[in-house]
């Protein structure tokens, strides 16, 4: 109870400071930020996240190469360990690709507004040149994805699909063996689990934050929507899954069935 009482008291104070202080903060669109100047750094944080994303995805790139080269000769514990290898930088050099995304989706969107855009001038050149840092920081990511599939299938021949095909994450699980898909399978799971929980929070977040500052209703819908795209999505695959194995089975026993009435015959 009075572990109760003392979360209800921060988050009381906590909403009350929201408050008092939301006639103070800068509106950009419907939402409040408690930040000045901010268009002024579209431009140049653009550039810092696309330098650092060519140089960190490029190390991890190199250590991967190295690590692949060496896998081609090794055996027994030593390509067990070197395969390990293999999957750390691989999850490093996707976490860098999809971080890097998400901090020009953030930047951008600082200065993505038509009032910010129909100022004319300097502002205008910056925020295009923003978008043309943008799309290179995109265009990078993308193509550093193809590299890795294809040093990937360097080392694993076994391993199927043209990265730039729209059929390619079919192609690549077809061609996984068993023990490859179990990882998958499971590691698909845990990212649903992880979030079935982080959703929720979110959803509960943009309630408090319209509640508060009236930023609307879309980021409400839009998390929403998410959350039940994925229930459905889930429930979907898993009866679908079910509805195959019973088709299976069934085909199994028949193909029994024959099997035993010819031996009797």
């Amino acid at each position: 109870m009075s572990a109760g009482a003392i979360i209800g008291m921060v988050l009381g104070g906590t909403g009350m400071y929201f408050i008092e202080r939301a006639s103070d903060w800068k509106e950009i669109g419907t939402i409040t930020l408690h930040i000045s100047g901010i268009e002024q750094l579209i431009l140049p944080g653009m550039a810092v996240v696309l330098a650092l994303s060519v140089i960190a995805e490029e190390w991890i790139c190199h250590c991967l190469k190295k690590n692949c080269n060496a896998l081609l000769k090794a055996d027994g514990e030593e390509c067990d360990r070197l395969e390990y290898e293999e999957e750390k930088y691989g999850a490093w050099l996707t976490g860098v690709n999809v971080l890097s995304q998400v901090l020009c989706i953030l930047i951008l969107a600082f200065g993505y507004s038509l009032d910010y855009i129909g100022r004319g001038g300097s502002t205008s050149i910056t925020f295009l040149w923003a978008c043309i840092l943008f799309l290179s920081c995109f265009f990078y990511d993308g193509i550093m994805q193809v590299r890795y599939v294809k040093l990937v299938q360097k080392v694993h021949p076994e391993k199927k699909g043209d990265p730039s095909s729209s059929k390619f994450q079919k192609e690549w699980l077809a061609s996984c063996d068993e023990a490859e898909k179990e990882i998958v399978f499971q590691s698909a799971y845990k990212a649903y689990m992880c979030m079935n929980k982080v959703i929720p929070l979110l959803l509960l977040l943009t309630l408090i934050l319209n509640l508060f500052f009236n930023t609307g209703i879309l980021a409400i819908i839009v998390v929403a929507g998410m959350y039940l795209v994925m229930t459905v999505a889930y429930s979907k695959a898993c009866v679908q899954i079910r509805k195959e194995k019973k088709s299976s089975v069934k085909i199994f026993d028949k193909c029994c069935e024959k099997n035993i009435n010819k031996f009797i015959l």
